[in-house]
């Protein structure tokens, strides 16, 4: 027998009472759904609305109190399902009835496997993941939560690693200079010459220094210069990253030679891999960032920056910008054609600017709200920027409005379609607003799945 939930309380009593829903809802002022997903587990309520359900099935007093009970256990269990990958596993599994020998038979997975995963001594990969929610038939929102926790568990392990001072591969740490590391930890009453390479962590080498010159917390950040708490923190081994600023002082405050490697982390070498949409190469093969090219083509002509905005009749900073990687519009692209004696197109080929790809209206039509507002904007080469400005919103009310995760109110769909320059019997506007019904309607799908 499954244990009671405040879902099964509460219509245990509703139908003893002979109420319908319908009933209940005309005898309170609760919305329709809200006891629909209470009934349904769904739905965890909070107090004023257990107080109306209440209210609306008239419970007694010790009713009341035991319906608390519930709905308090059901907020802690809730809470604990979030706290680890095998909790919220553990939690799903269960709410299934089923076993773990029923998700290995499901997902073919070892039943190792799956109980060192709920008892939380492994992380599972991408593979696994998708056997386990296949196996526990997550939803797409589940499975979201899923990925969130395993992705914050991994970056809680690196700050733990960073932490205590493990090193990840291909990382070096260099504190003193020496080549072998100590296999002791470091003993401030002994004097290391030439037996020590890397302590462990900044923690541990700057506590043996400080106690070597006998300098209390106080008096090394009186010493050198450093907030108190911040020598707290990098001596306590909470601060992993140390500033070059810091590091100079700690050198300086203990007399350390110039050419030590104390307080120094070794430069990680940087990738290089090349952008897809950035076509132009420098004489020696190296790529040219978005913007060097316009620069080299000024100074190719001999005009300084001040000169060339004026030719092309735009504000020395806009220039400036176009020359940093910023892409410029189809007027200015124009302009700078001219007045550099090139063809428009390999400026937009520099910038990675793809030529206009004309849709039908099947194309459009199976298009999403956000795809169709980026196609649009783009299409009229207006920035994000430009049209929240045009609208009276932010940045990112745009950008969370084309990647589909936040549906517009009316009075936001036709303020863009105003910004648009859209007629009011314009078919897009008509077009825009079907989109919208239609992004409610697969969201509230997804949502009462």
């Amino acid at each position: 027998m499954s244990p009671e939930t405040v879902g099964s309380y509460i219509r245990r009593h509703r139908e003893t009472k002979g109420l319908t829903r319908r009933d209940v809802y005309e005898n309170s002022p609760l919305p329709k759904l809200t006891l629909m997903r209470t009934e349904n587990d769904s739905h965890i309520p909070k107090d004023h609305t257990m107080i109306l359900i209440a209210d609306a099935l008239d419970l007694t007093k010790m009713e009341r109190e035991r319906l608390e009970k519930l709905a308090e256990q059901a907020r802690k269990r809730q809470k604990w399902k979030y706290e680890s990958v095998g909790n919220y596993i553990t939690f799903q599994r269960e709410e299934l009835s089923m076993t773990r020998e029923d998700v290995e038979d499901k997902s073919s997975l070892p039943h190792e496997v799956i109980s060192e995963i709920e008892n939380n001594r492994q992380i599972p990969d991408d593979a696994t993941c998708d056997q386990l929610a296949k196996a526990l038939h997550l939803t797409k929102r589940n499975r979201k939560q899923l990925e969130n926790l395993i992705t914050e568990t991994r970056k809680k392990q690196e700050r733990n690693r960073k932490r205590e001072g493990v090193l990840a591969p291909g990382e070096e740490l260099f504190l003193l200079d020496i080549d072998t590391v100590p296999p002791e930890p470091l003993d401030p009453k002994k004097d290391y010459h030439e037996g020590v390479l890397a302590a462990r962590s900044y923690a541990e080498v700057l506590n043996y220094l400080r106690e070597k010159k006998e300098f209390s917390l106080y008096k090394l950040a009186q010493e050198s210069g450093i907030d108190r708490g911040n020598l707290s923190r990098i001596a306590s081994g909470e601060t992993v990253e140390l500033r070059d600023a810091t590091c100079a002082k700690l050198r300086k405050v203990f007399e350390l030679p110039a050419d030590t490697k104390l307080f120094r982390r070794k430069k990680k070498e940087r990738s290089s891999r090349k952008s897809p949409h950035r076509e132009y190469e420098k004489d020696d093969g190296e790529e040219l960032r978005p913007g060097e090219h316009m620069r080299r083509m000024r100074e190719e002509k001999g005009f300084n920056r001040q000169q060339a905005a004026d030719k092309l009749k735009v504000r020395y900073n806009v220039l400036r910008d176009i020359e940093s990687g910023k892409v410029p519009n189809e007027e200015i692209i124009e302009k700078l054609a001219n007045l550099y004696g090139i063809t428009a197109e390999e400026i937009k080929t520099h910038y990675g600017i793809r030529e206009e790809v004309k849709l039908t209206r099947e194309d459009l039509d199976v298009m999403t709200l956000g795809d169709y507002l980026f196609y649009e904007r783009h299409r009229l080469g207006l920035s994000q920027e430009t049209l929240a400005k045009r609208i009276g919103k932010n940045r990112a009310t745009i950008m969370n409005l084309e990647n589909n995760q936040q549906i517009p109110i009316n009075t936001t769909l036709d303020g863009i379609a105003d910004a648009f320059s859209w007629a009011p019997d314009d078919e897009r506007r008509g077009m825009l607003r079907q989109k919208r019904i239609d992004a409610r309607t697969k969201r509230n799908k997804e949502k009462y799945k």
